[in-house]
Order: C-alpha cells, then sequence, then structure tokens
C-alpha cells in the first residue's frame, strides 16, 4: 500500500471504528458483509482496527468504506468522501536570512583615519540590506519548488502503458495472490462462462463457484476465459479497461475507467 501521512491513517481507524460499532449495533456479522459486498474477509478485518499496512490503494480502500457502509444500512457516499485518498501536500517554507553585521576593526590610538571618499553622482549604487534579503528568500522559494517537483515526479512506465499511467497507479493492489492466473478449468462446454480482454492495466479478482481462482494484476492485453458450474463473479480496480464476454456474447466494458465495479454471472 502506498505511504499513507498521519492524517489519512487517523481517518481509516476512525472510520473503520465507526463501521465496527455500527455493524455490531445492527448484530450484522463481518462473513455476512463479504459476502454481499465481494470484499475479503481479510481486508474487511484490517479496515476494522485501523491495519492500513494489509490494506490495498488508498482508491480502492475508499470503494470498500461506500459497500461496506451501503450493506449495512449507512449512507456510503457520504461515509467515503470522509477518507481523503490523496495525501496533504508538503509545503517547503523558504529559510529566513537575517542580515549580517560586518564589524570594522578596531582603530589604534593615535593613528589618523583615513580619508572617507567622495561620492560621486555616477557611481552606481549599492543593493539595500532588505532588498538582498528578499532576492535571498525568493531564491530558497525557487530551489524548494524544485526540489518538491522533482520528488513527486511520477515514475515512467512501460511505453506500453505510458498513456494510462493514471489508470496504472489506481490498478496496483499489493495482494498475497499476485501470481500469473489460473487457466480455465473448463471448456467452452461449461454453463457459466466468461470472457475478459484488457485495454489497460487494472487488478482483477476472479470468484468461481464460491472459490477465488485469481487476484491480482492483469496487464493491457491480456485476454483469458473462466469458466464456472453455477456462478461466476468478476470484480475489476479499473472498469474502463474490461471487456467482458458472457457465454461468448459481444464483449462490453465493465464500467468507467477509474471505477471499481463488479458484476456476478449469470446476471
Amino acid at each position: 500500500m502506498t505511504k499513507l501521512d498521519a492524517a489519512q491513517v487517523e481517518q481509516l481507524k476512525t472510520i473503520g471504528e465507526y463501521l465496527y460499532s455500527e455493524r455490531e449495533a445492527r448484530a450484522i456479522p463481518l462473513e455476512e458483509v463479504a459476502v454481499r459486498t465481494f470484499i475479503p474477509l481479510r481486508l474487511l478485518q484490517a479496515l476494522e482496527v485501523g491495519q492500513v499496512d494489509r490494506l490495498p490503494e488508498p482508491i480502492f480502500v475508499q470503494g470498500f468504506i461506500r459497500r461496506y457502509a451501503d450493506t449495512i444500512g449507512l449512507d456510503g457516499m457520504a461515509l467515503s468522501k470522509t477518507f481523503n485518498p490523496e495525501p496533504a501536500p508538503v509545503v517547503i517554507k523558504p529559510l529566513e536570512v537575517e542580515p549580517v553585521e560586518v564589524l570594522q576593526p578596531p582603530h589604534e590610538l593615535g593613528t589618523p583615519l583615513p580619508p572617507r571618499p567622495v561620492e560621486s553622482a555616477a557611481a552606481p549604487q549599492s543593493i539595500p540590506p532588505y532588498l538582498s534579503i528578499a532576492l535571498a528568500g525568493v531564491a530558497l522559494l525557487l530551489i524548494g519548488v524544485g526540489a518538491f517537483s522533482l520528488l513527486n515526479r511520477p515514475r515512467s512506465v512501460a511505453p506500453s502503458s505510458a498513456s494510462s499511467s493514471a489508470a496504472t497507479q489506481q490498478a496496483l493492489r499489493p495482494s498475497s495472490s499476485s501470481s500469473a492466473p489460473k487457466s480455465a478449468s473448463a471448456g467452452s462446454n461449461a454453463p457459466v462462462q466468461a470472457t475478459i480482454e484488457l485495454k489497460d492495466d487494472s487488478w482483477m479478482q476472479i470468484i468461481a463457484d464460491g472459490k477465488t481462482e485469481y487476484e491480482g494484476i492483469l496487464k493491457k492485453g491480456n485476454k483469458k476465459t473462466w469458466s464456472a458450474k453455477k456462478s461466476l463473479v468478476i470484480q475489476a480496480g479499473n472498469a474502463g479497461a474490461v471487456l467482458v464476454s458472457y457465454n461468448q456474447e459481444a464483449a462490453k466494458l465493465l464500467g468507467a475507467p477509474g471505477e471499481v465495479k463488479d458484476i456476478a454471472f449469470p446476471p
């Protein structure tokens, strides 16, 4: 999971405690919430106890909060907006430069002081101290802004996914089951069959007859087919990049780009 700042961690802990207390007050088992939302039980447990290191990217967590709250009878949209998936920007303050007083060497007694030079009207004037301080502050501010821009510059991505770096960052999700997807366990004669084709990178979870067949990130251009005897559930973190064909029908987009969405077959 992307490192969260202190404000985001505090938001998640507060929301998790609130969801837990409301669920307990309604006597709804957490396992029932997992079945109705298609969110893995381990992620719901991590959300309730505030274990942020076990949760996926913040954009997915915001979607989990909304679906969890809707399931137990709360306003999921309003509650999810109390969590900000973007960290607070880092503000770099310019250093304050104090003027330095230049001390003249002590004058020895009995030694005549050198005559002061006569200022000429054409001689160049020195820069006032306050202007020097202002210029130094502006220079430090520009250096700070440049350093902030370099530190927050987005990582380069492979040419095949350069045009969709934003969707790729939203689709990343750490998971212990990030290995390659399993091949379809049934042939074209299976009662339920779905083929997915990726137009861009997306996190995916495939549940066949209640068993998780795959959970991880599929890359752009991948085309996979899964089959089931009774039911097949497809979840996507970037629904606008997923084309789904059910039982060899015409392929359709699962949703909008960046949208977290799931669909069950038979419809």
